[in-house]
């Protein structure tokens, strides 16, 4: 019994020393227990590695606690085909600079370490992003890196539709990407109203379709004979009125057409009074100016056609450089005249890089060029035997675009290239090269005309040439 008191009494006096020992500086054990911090520490949402703590294999996601002051080592290790980004200290934050694989931390705060890996060398990869219309047109082409965002271009726009967005994320981009925007239809209501303003029908109509008119309604002394505006390819909310005469009442009957001979509409009018003009008609390349004939105060059957102005567009030919070199204004469907060729030292005039015939639109032409032969290159003038491999010189006039279209033969292996020759005359002496150096058996000269004459040079291999073969009339 005695040996038991003392054994409860040593218990007690260490119990107490430790306390005492423990919390010297005024700390209880509760407050010590307190200073126990939270790591954590995971791969991030990619993928592509592991993490070790302490040298030991966590795999992609690791949580504890460590005592205030204590050391920890991180580990981030990459699986086959990816490589170590970096850390980041949160989910939405960026990787922190200059921190290797393996880092040692010192636990005074709360930590939250994220490992990223990316796809080996996909840091070196670039991905061409698309953006495409609803009809492939393309609005946007671009490259960027690995994992970077793509820029949209302006939000398209669709004659009848709202632009909702893309089909695709164009973020964290990591493959070639074709990107198309996504459109919703607009939908107009069409209201059918009777003369005193009475609904007689109400509907919602997509862009383009055609409204189903009602019933035909009936009026009391009147005859109804249709309705006030054509409600056929909606394109905006209208309120259709319905139309009537008098039974007792003399009508004619005004018909409405295009500058086809296609009717547009028809309206029965009492006499005296006026007909109403449909909507106006549209005419590709035309501008609408008008109804040729009036139709107020109607005193018998009336043909109403419609009249147009035919749109005019402006060709600016501009040399290499921008310079101005002709501007003319040329009716829709109608072909642009080129000026003369145009000389820069060192090159030679090859043509124009855009068609001006049929112009719907105004256009910039632009001259080009190539690099002419070094001086030197061509021994021009030398009559060689193969003159007579040049041969079935033809030259033609198109009919459509009034371009000169010249074609020959030959058929000798040492022949290698050609230059045309061009003259208002038969005067060799007076032909002028309208042609760069060219290695096929036919141009096409864009500022000559019918009367004009042409001639061929050949050059070989060696370099000499075949002399002025030809003097055929283009016609």
């Amino acid at each position: 019994m005695n040996k038991f008191k003392s054994f409860i009494t040593v218990l007690i006096v260490l119990t107490i020393a430790i306390g005492l020992i423990g919390c010297s500086d005024g700390t209880s054990i509760e407050d010590v227990r307190e200073e126990a911090l939270a790591l954590r520490v995971l791969v991030g949402e990619d993928g592509g590695g592991r993490i070790n703590i302490d040298g030991q294999d966590e795999g992609i996601s690791f949580e504890s606690e460590y005592s205030l002051g204590r050391e920890v080592e991180l580990e981030a290790v990459a699986d086959e085909d990816y490589q170590f980004e970096g850390w980041k200290s949160n989910v939405d934050g960026d990787i922190v600079e200059g921190m290797e694989e393996k880092i040692t931390i010192t636990m005074d705060e709360e930590k939250t370490f994220i490992a990223v890996f990316v796809v080996e060398d996909a840091d070196d990869s670039r991905y061409t992003v698309i953006f495409k219309d609803y009809d492939d047109n393309v609005l946007k082409a671009e490259e960027v890196e690995y994992g970077s965002n793509a820029t949209a271009p302006a939000e398209p726009t669709r004659e009848g539709y709202e632009f909702t967005g893309w089909d695709v994320d164009f973020t964290n981009v990591t493959e070639d990407l074709t990107v198309r925007a996504q459109y919703e239809i607009n939908i107009y209501t069409v209201r059918f109203e009777d003369y005193d303003g009475t609904e007689l029908k109400t509907e919602e109509v997509d862009h383009g379709s055609n409204a189903t008119a009602p019933e035909s309604p009936e009026r009391e002394g009147y005859e109804f004979t249709g309705w006030d505006v054509d409600f056929t390819n909606v394109t905006d909310d209208i309120i259709v009125t319905a139309l009537y005469v008098d039974e007792d009442a003399t009508t004619y009957k005004v018909t409405f057409k295009d500058y086809n001979g296609d009717e547009i509409a028809e309206r029965i009018v009492e006499k005296g009074s006026d007909a109403s003009a449909p909507e106006s008609p549209e005419r590709e390349g035309y501008e609408f100016t008008g109804w040729d004939v009036e139709f107020t105060n109607v005193t018998e059957d009336l043909t109403v056609r419609a009249q147009y102005e035919i749109n005019i567009y402006t060709v600016r030919f501009e040399d290499y450089d921008g310079t101005d070199l002709k501007t003319e204004e040329v009716e829709y469907g109608s072909n642009g005249t080129a000026p003369e060729s145009p000389e820069r030292e060192g090159y030679k005039f090859t043509g124009w890089d855009v068609d001006f015939t049929d112009v719907t639109e105004d256009i910039i032409v632009t001259a080009q060029y190539e690099a002419a032969p070094e001086e030197g290159d061509l021994t021009v003038g030398i009559t060689i035997p193969f003159v007579e491999e040049v041969t079935e010189l033809s030259v033609s006039v198109d009919e459509n675009s009034n371009y000169v279209t010249v074609t020959w033969e030959h058929s000798s292996d040492d022949i290698v290239g050609y230059y045309v020759y061009r003259s208002s005359d038969y005067d060799v002496d007076n032909a002028e090269r309208v042609s760069g150096f060219i290695n096929e058996e036919n141009f096409t000269d864009q500022s000559g005309e019918a009367g004009d004459y042409y001639w061929i040079i050949a050059y070989n291999q060696d370099g000499y040439s075949s002399g002025l073969v030809g003097g055929v009339e283009a016609k």
